[in-house]
């Protein structure tokens, strides 16, 4: 008799024990989809580029999906965790859709190749930005850079000779040039910088500040 009462007190302890492990799961699984959709909705569309807005929401709904069918709490976390973290590395720019409409953006971007004879500093880049008509002024929040301290323009918009008749070909040929200055941290930091810069659309050509050239636009 004590044998089975022991049986029936230990069932009755494990059902009260996965019972509170499945309020606690179910719990957990609401709070983490709701953090979810406030950080979610705290992002802006138009900061992205239109696949990478899709590719979003598809992620959203993935790690949603994956939270409803996870059996562990830690697993819940790490899910919720892991979409902060991917979204994160998906590069935004500010307003990209207004981009789109200043620049020409199938204008041939141009990669640096890597090689300079005499060496580069690194306290500054030099970017050349896509043909446009419009000729906008774009500040620091545009290039996404963690590591920079300024930006100045070289050129802004093509001088008034340029439209004169028989100089189409200048105005052809004209690109804003501008020079952000950064954090001096090295060689390998420059280069990372460069490569960052060269994957957004609306910027033609990056090059680091040549020991042997300088300014020269």
């Amino acid at each position: 008799m004590k044998k089975v009462l022991s049986f029936i007190l230990f069932l009755f302890f494990m059902i009260t024990l996965l019972g509170c492990t499945t309020n606690n799961l179910t719990e957990d699984r609401k709070k983490a989809i709701t953090e979810i959709n406030v950080y979610y909705n705290a992002l802006n569309e138009d900061y992205y580029t239109i696949e990478n807005w899709e590719y979003i929401n598809e992620l959203v709904d993935k790690k949603i999906e994956l939270i409803n069918n996870a059996n562990k709490i830690e697993e819940v976390e790490k899910i919720k965790n892991s979409l902060f973290e991917e979204i994160s590395c998906i590069t935004s720019v500010y307003n990209i859709r207004w981009l789109m409409q200043q620049f020409d953006f199938s204008d041939e971007k141009e990669i640096w190749d890597g090689n300079e004879e005499y060496g580069f500093l690194d306290d500054a880049i030099f970017v050349t930005l896509k043909k446009t008509n419009t000729y906008p002024v774009l500040d620091l929040i545009y290039f996404g850079l963690d590591n920079a301290i300024s930006l100045k323009y070289i050129s802004i918009q093509p001088p008034a000779y340029f439209y004169e008749p028989g100089n189409e070909q200048l105005l052809e040929n004209y690109r804003q040039h501008l020079v952000i200055y950064i954090n001096p941290m090295g060689e390998e930091k420059t280069i990372e910088t460069i490569r960052q810069l060269e994957k957004f659309d609306f910027i033609k050509s990056v090059r680091p500040n040549c020991i042997n050239v300088g300014i020269d636009y």
